[in-house]
């Protein structure tokens, strides 16, 4: 896949996560995949600081990212993608033509505030 058919394509897949969240329940280690990939690919390796033991949620997502280490951003955007495709096989077709220019992930996917309010279960 050339840069700008994973860039278009990953852009794609997030705005997709919002119906696919409404037509399926995804388990939170997935959520916590996407999410990961999604920091990775929009802003690189992880440089904030780690949340503090008892935000429980804050410090999952940001070991999540932070797993990651120095994954490449466009690496990102294909497991992004890969797993999209996981979850969904047939998402681009139901996804349609990118109709959306949001760039941000607040307002890309602000329907995640919603399903990462869930608690997390200790492995």
């Amino acid at each position: 896949m050339e840069d700008t058919d994973v860039e278009a394509t990953f852009k794609r897949a997030t705005d997709y996560l919002p119906h696919l969240l409404a037509k399926t329940e995804v388990d939170s280690d997935s959520l916590l995949y996407l999410y990961a990939r999604f920091k990775q690919a929009s802003e690189g390796k992880c440089c904030s600081g780690k949340p503090s033991f008892f935000e429980f949620q804050a410090r999952k997502k940001w070991e999540a990212w932070n797993s990651l280490g120095e994954k490449s951003q466009a690496d990102a955007k294909l497991e992004y993608i890969d797993k999209i495709s996981e979850l969904d096989p047939e998402w681009m077709e139901s996804a349609g033509p990118r109709k959306s220019k949001c760039l941000c992930f607040r307002t890309c996917c602000r329907v995640w505030s919603n399903f990462l309010q869930f608690s997390f279960s200790d492995p």
